[in-house]
């Protein structure tokens, strides 16, 4: 697959050209499972869900920096998003056992690829909840803040303190 700058995408490890052979099929399959093959793939800039196109990196950039807390609503549409995009991963790898041409079949493993990472980013939102973060964050500097205060109460209770 062939970004716009005429960049090869993702290195499907087999020739371009020509049909595609079954031992190439295989290589292409063993590799979509391979743990972390997915680093450093580009996401899709749109992916096509139920009939309608979505700016798919637009989306899960936009996510990524997103400075407040998710709300319920919007852990409800990313995991929605990951579901639909877990759906069209297992659809490319189906595709990559059809495809009878090497192009197509290397589109699918681009594409599958790439949904991966955006799986991965998404579940990675969901799982670093930034408002538990700082709930923890907080809680833990009110109580050193109440220790704090606690000893500095002791050490003026012994006359060992004298504020200045």
């Amino acid at each position: 697959m062939i970004d716009d700058n005429g960049y090869m995408v993702c290195n499907p490890g087999i020739p371009l050209e020509g049909d595609l052979s079954d031992d190439e099929r295989k290589t292409l399959k063993s590799k979509l499972i391979r743990t972390l093959n997915w680093i450093g793939v580009k996401m899709p800039a749109e992916v096509e869900l139920n009939g309608k196109k979505l700016p798919l990196g637009e989306v899960v950039w936009d996510l990524l920096n997103k400075k407040d807390c998710f709300t319920e609503d919007e852990k409800k549409v990313i995991t929605d998003l990951e579901l639909a995009l877990e759906k069209k991963l297992r659809e490319d790898v189906r595709n990559i056992d059809t495809d009878e041409r090497k192009t197509e079949a290397i589109d699918h493993y681009c594409e599958a690829l790439g949904l991966m990472r955006a799986i991965i980013s998404l579940k990675g939102m969901l799982a670093s909840d930034r408002c538990e973060r700082i709930r923890l964050t907080k809680k833990i500097r009110d109580r050193r803040k109440e220790e704090t205060e606690n000893w500095l109460s002791f050490l003026k209770s012994l006359d060992l303190y004298k504020p200045t």
